[in-house]
């Protein structure tokens, strides 16, 4: 027999939905490489359209800069993919302690892992904007 998981809780801290590890297993593997490969290929998209048609703050101060706009926003791509993975590591590990037989923790001890994503989801998708509406940085500045 299948070993069960908690997955969903009622307002008390109880299980009130479960499902197989083998589903858990596969299904978080699947969130994993899927926003992988679906992020990563979109900052390999972005590398390929002009920079000029991109929603670029502060256009004329980054028209001799498309290079450093392109690894901007590679960087930022990337930044969003580790944001989404932590976020979903803490809450797989928020999973297995809360479904472990050793640790005496409920599903509350682990509120924050909602409120540190949402967090670090506004700080990414804020970040970019305020980057590009700088001017770039020349090299001999540097």
């Amino acid at each position: 027999m299948d070993a069960v998981v908690a997955v969903g809780f009622d307002e008390n801290g109880e299980s009130a939905f479960s499902v197989s590890k083998d589903t858990v297993f596969y299904l978080i593997t699947g969130i994993f490489i899927i926003n992988n490969i679906i992020l990563m290929s979109l900052a390999k998209y972005l590398n390929k359209v002009p920079v000029s048609s991109l929603p670029v703050p502060n256009r004329s101060g980054w028209i001799n800069a498309q290079e450093e706009v392109r690894e901007i926003l590679g960087n930022w791509v990337g930044a969003l993919v580790g944001t989404v993975n932590t976020i979903l590591g803490l809450s797989l590990f928020a999973l297995a302690t809360v479904n472990s037989k050793v640790f005496n923790w409920d599903v509350f001890s682990f509120s924050w892992i909602a409120y540190l994503g949402i967090a670090m989801l506004i700080i990414i998708v804020v970040a970019l904007p305020v980057r590009l509406s700088r001017p770039p940085v020349n090299a001999e500045s540097l």
